[in-house]
């Protein structure tokens, strides 16, 4: 299988009226600290050298090409994140009808944060980075530059948070309880999914209590995972070529070979696209701009548990565990949903 790079536009075509109407133009202070760029396909990384910046990143660099290691290993992890998920047909977000001809690139800011990465929902602009090349209108993550021995054996944060952009190409809804869980799955694309911690995870939920306790009201919650543990029959190899990728150090990114649940997820999202779409027409809010408190909004638990539903019916011989949260019926007057 041939894994093919994303093509963006030149820094020369950024700023037609279309995209100046569609980007967020902004000059935060922070931005002014980082006069690096790396670019590999549409990731662009930015990162400072300046010896008095608490951005700094680490400065290590194994192959003495001048880039710091910790640079090129989270742009190698953006791009292999982003080869599986086509390999498993997920939308690029820049593909997405929400994003296409708005961003032209993912831009990542390696700095001092609190928390391990965030990924940001709408499309920006910052004039102030001090690099020659300008930085184009972009979907915009965050990531610490303090992972300590990043990216070793289970750091995958650039994962995680690229899959929050995709999340946001496909619709609007930000309840966390699946926004944070289903971006803990997409980790497993790289990392070992089959281990211990996988073997401990909690039962899926077996009453109403329980539901709305240990998953509605749980960021990180088993709903996924656990699901596609003990019904393994939805897997995705990792095509050899893909296996042969490494970090600057040798080691391997893919730590394992196989991933489950990419058919089960590809199509929630599409449906969740579809319902998100319902929702903006029933509303009559914006298709792609929401505001947030809205996007949030815990009617929405019974919205997207509806669409995880449907995806469990549609499989066979569902497992006994599996059964009550396919058929537990919900609605807006359910307490969880309110």
């Amino acid at each position: 299988m041939k894994i093919t790079n994303v093509i963006i536009a030149s820094a020369t075509c950024l700023f037609s009226p279309l995209l100046i109407a569609d980007c967020r133009v902004s000059s935060p202070a922070w931005t002014q600290q980082f006069n690096q760029v790396y670019q590999a396909d549409e990731f662009y990384i930015y990162y400072t050298n300046r010896t008095n910046s608490k951005d700094r990143v680490p400065q290590q660099d194994i192959n003495k090409n001048n880039i710091p290691d910790y640079v090129e290993d989270v742009a190698r992890q953006a791009q292999a994140s982003r080869d599986m998920f086509e390999v498993a047909k997920l939308q690029h977000p820049l593909h997405s009808p929400r994003y296409k001809n708005k961003a032209q690139a993912i831009a990542v800011f390696i700095k001092d944060m609190k928390g391990n990465g965030v990924a940001y929902e709408v499309v920006s602009r910052h004039p102030s980075v001090s690099t020659q090349t300008p930085m184009p209108c972009s979907l915009v993550i965050n990531i610490s530059n303090r992972l300590t021995d990043f990216p070793g054996n289970y750091w995958t944060t650039v994962t995680h948070e690229l899959f929050h952009l995709y999340q946001y190409g496909y619709s609007q809804f930000k309840n966390s309880w699946y926004l944070e869980s289903l971006a803990n799955w997409s980790e497993r694309a790289l990392r070992i999914d089959i281990n211990q911690q996988t073997k401990n995870l909690k039962a899926l939920p077996q009453n109403v209590k329980a539901l709305e306790q240990e998953i509605f009201k749980a960021s990180y919650n088993p709903l996924w995972r656990r699901y596609f543990y003990i019904q393994p029959n939805d897997v995705l190899n990792v095509p050899k070529q893909l296996q042969l990728k490494t970090y600057i150090d040798g080691s391997p990114i893919f730590k394992d070979h196989v991933w489950y649940g990419t058919r089960f997820v590809r199509n929630f999202l599409v449906d969740l696209s579809a319902a998100s779409y319902q929702t903006s027409e029933q509303y009559q809010w914006p298709k792609y701009n929401w505001k947030e408190a809205d996007q949030r909004r815990t009617e929405f638990n019974c919205t997207i548990f509806t669409v995880y539903q449907k995806q469990l019916k549609k499989q066979k011989k569902l497992t006994k565990e599996a059964q009550f949260l396919a058929s537990f019926p919900l609605s807006s007057n359910s307490p969880q949903c309110k």
